[in-house]
């Protein structure tokens, strides 16, 4: 008498695959088992073989948390696999191996867009005199190509005009308003506009032509950026630009004002000597010609 398999598929002839489907990493589906035993099974792992040849870097086998069959349990059994990133979208078929029992499978790969940028934040400090040069590394973590534009202009926002300016709108508010955290909330809503004013734009060019990036490729991207002629002195501006699936966040350290943005006492040390003294003398003349006329 034939011993009893270990476990049998239920619901899938020999000739209908098993479908399995999602991006490389996380190839997910199941298949209905049932155990035949007098005695508990614990399924602990899976293994594929691949029919084409395709899979590259494609494990053997794949360890699951353990799920457990009693005698005569029949239940769905959830897969999970993932293989390389970088393969690419398509139809792969393959061969399921649970404890010695075969049946052909599907794997759906997805298209997966994943690109990695690297610093995620520039800063620029510098001077308005020359431009600011920087390094910027891509690489493309899915699995297909994706084209890599130059990096366009950013609109810069002052990062800090909304304490400034706001500071003396919400305080007589805020005076007017009970301790009720509701009240709070809703009069700040109200004046705090979701981002600050644009200041400038910067102007950044990307050296080198746009390329189309593979599959587990990087590139290197020359950045240089030049800073707009007009920005609040000793301030900080932020903006952003996309790069495919990514945002790119520029910081700008605005330089020091130059001297006409220095206070008025400045200027005054500037005058001519004596200068104080023409002011008195010229109201004293005054009096005189007023009094001379009276006379």
């Amino acid at each position: 008498m034939a011993e009893a398999a270990p476990v049998l598929f239920v619901g899938a002839s020999e000739n209908e695959p098993i479908q399995l489907s999602g991006p490389p990493r996380r190839l997910a589906g199941q298949v209905r088992m049932r155990n035949p035993r007098q005695l508990s099974l614990v399924l602990r792992d899976a293994a594929f073989s691949d029919r084409s040849g395709r899979l590259v870097h494609m494990p053997e086998r794949y360890t699951f948390a353990p799920i457990v069959l009693r005698p005569a349990e029949e239940r769905a059994v959830p897969l999970v696999i993932g293989i390389d990133p970088n393969t690419p979208p398509g139809e792969y078929r393959v061969d399921l191996d649970v404890m010695g029992q075969v049946r052909p499978a599907v794997l759906n790969v997805a298209e997966t867009v994943a690109l990695r940028v690297e610093p995620k934040r520039i800063v620029v400090m510098s001077d308005l005199a020359r431009p600011w040069r920087t390094l910027m590394v891509v690489t493309n973590e899915g699995n297909v190509p994706l084209p890599i534009n130059p990096v366009a202009d950013v609109d810069l926002r002052d990062d800090v005009a909304n304490v400034r300016d706001l500071r003396g709108v919400i305080a007589p508010l805020l005076a007017d308003v009970s301790r009720n955290l509701e009240d709070f909330v809703a009069v700040l809503l109200a004046v705090l506009p979701p981002q600050g004013p644009v200041v400038g734009r910067l102007s950044v060019r990307t050296h080198g032509a746009p390329l189309e990036l593979a599959p587990g490729h990087s590139a290197k991207l020359e950045l240089e950026i030049t800073l707009p002629q007009e920005l609040p002195p000793n301030g900080r501006c932020r903006g952003r630009v996309p790069v495919l699936t990514k945002d790119l966040e520029f910081i700008v350290i605005s330089p020091a004002g130059s001297a006409r943005d220095e206070p008025p006492r400045a200027v005054a040390r500037q005058q001519p000597a004596g200068g104080h003294t023409h002011r008195p003398a010229g109201k004293s003349s005054g009096r005189r010609k007023k009094e001379g006329g009276r006379r």
